[in-house]
């Protein structure tokens, strides 16, 4: 996932363009273009098999039976959240640092 980000980030910050406006980013080299796909696949895949299932896994297994409802409802509470504060913050971050973006993410 890391790898994923930091070449997705390190793509975007050499080859794109920002437009005159800074409304718009676009990259204009072809293999670079293609490069951030794969990257984004590389991503998604490795978040789809490790990182993904954990939030909904773990819980019911590390909370004990007697208790599992509440802390199952806690860390889906949690996980909603902070799921919500990343959408809401990814656009302003996209909008101010770019690619670069992605790259603060991957040493996250």
């Amino acid at each position: 996932m890391g790898g994923g980000l930091a070449t997705l980030g390190g793509l975007g910050m050499r080859y794109a363009v920002v437009s005159t406006d800074g409304k718009s980013v676009a990259i204009e080299n072809a293999a670079a273009g293609w490069a951030c796909l794969v990257s984004i696949y590389v991503y998604v895949f490795g978040f789809a098999w490790s990182w993904g299932p954990v939030c909904w896994l773990y819980p019911t297994e590390a909370v004990p039976t007697s208790q599992r409802g509440k802390g199952v409802a806690l860390t889906t509470g949690a996980n909603f959240l902070l799921n919500f504060l990343v959408a809401q913050f990814t656009p302003v971050l996209k909008s101010k640092m770019h690619f670069a973006m992605f790259a603060m993410f991957a040493g996250m």
